[in-house]
């Protein structure tokens, strides 16, 4: 499952790795576990694309220094232009698109929150009715919300 979000930021689940092989060029996978068909995967890209593995605990708060980590791998991202860009977890309902919404969050200057969010909702009507997977989206909401402020 791949959903084109914006022209260079796009999310999916595990498979959209090989499923989008030849047309990105560049990978966030924030997936919490599973890590031997992570790197089967890597193996079948093309060589050149950027991949980086930004796990946390499924269900706890983001370790401190994570969402910094992530923005400055989503700015080093375009100032290369390495797109598009996938960001991916297992099921592609909740980490992905939270770290696309993210992704194009911060590639717009980090501004206009809210119209990302009412994006994400027409690109994945269930985005925020999933109560058993709220923390991670949780923390980078708020993360962006204080930044807006």
């Amino acid at each position: 499952m791949i959903v084109r979000f914006t022209n260079d930021v796009w999310f999916g689940d595990k498979p959209s790795v090989c499923e989008c092989s030849g047309q990105i060029e560049s990978v966030i996978n924030v997936a919490h576990n599973i890590r031997r068909p992570y790197w089967d995967n890597v193996r079948k890209l093309p060589w050149g694309v950027w991949y980086f593995r930004l796990a946390s605990p499924d269900g706890e708060h983001l370790p401190f220094g994570y969402i910094s980590v992530l923005e400055y791998v989503i700015k080093g991202i375009g100032e290369a232009r390495k797109f598009p860009l996938l960001c991916h977890c297992k099921m592609g309902g909740h980490r992905g698109p939270t770290a696309a919404l993210f992704a194009a969050w911060v590639l717009d200057g980090k501004r206009r929150l809210h119209y990302w969010i009412d994006e994400m909702k027409n690109h994945e009507p269930g985005f925020e009715e999933k109560p058993h997977r709220r923390v991670y989206r949780q923390d980078i909401l708020a993360y962006c919300l204080e930044c807006e402020r």
